[in-house]
């Protein structure tokens, strides 16, 4: 979502609390709430495109597969490190097609991240063109449908929404 897309929604919630605020410590305390929503998005924004916003990925890069069910406890490290790997993706249901090549089926939507370019399926034609811009605020703006997940919802400090 564009960000004065976001702005303009966080300040109709914004209005609908301090309609039913009685007190000022209330309203005050919204009022903070609504600025560090629109900041965190702001910045959410701001971050330049890399793998791991789709897929779980190591410090290095690599991505990180989950590891079977079973827990043995000689694969409590890997489950660790892929937990931490998955909190780091901020878009919902993608997976790695190829170098630098993730796709979300669902969507019907492949995004090329090292030269900022998308393709989409939509209803039997191919869409598709360049991103504008390196940074997230490129997706908000190519409205491709992509869902964030409740990790990044929290970063933003939009907690009770999925």
């Amino acid at each position: 979502m564009p960000l004065s897309d976001f702005v303009l929604e966080q300040a109709d919630d914004l209005l609908k609390v301090c309609d039913n605020c009685n007190q000022s410590d209330e309203l005050d305390l919204a009022r903070r709430e609504f600025i560090v929503r629109v900041t965190n998005y702001t910045k959410l924004l701001k971050q330049p495109l890399k793998q791991e916003m789709f897929v779980p990925c190591l410090e290095d890069g690599n991505i990180i597969e989950p590891e079977p069910l079973e827990f043995d406890g000689t694969n409590q490290l890997h489950f660790y490190k892929y937990d931490e790997a998955e909190k780091k993706v901020l878009f919902h249901g993608f997976h790695l097609s190829a170098a630098n090549e993730v796709k979300n089926n669902s969507l019907k939507l492949t995004l090329f991240l090292s030269m900022y370019q998308f393709v989409q399926v939509r209803q039997n034609c191919l869409g598709g063109g360049d991103l504008f811009g390196e940074t997230t605020e490129a997706l908000a703006y190519a409205d491709l449908g992509i869902e964030l997940t409740p990790s990044a919802l929290q970063q933003i400090g939009i907690n009770n929404r999925v």
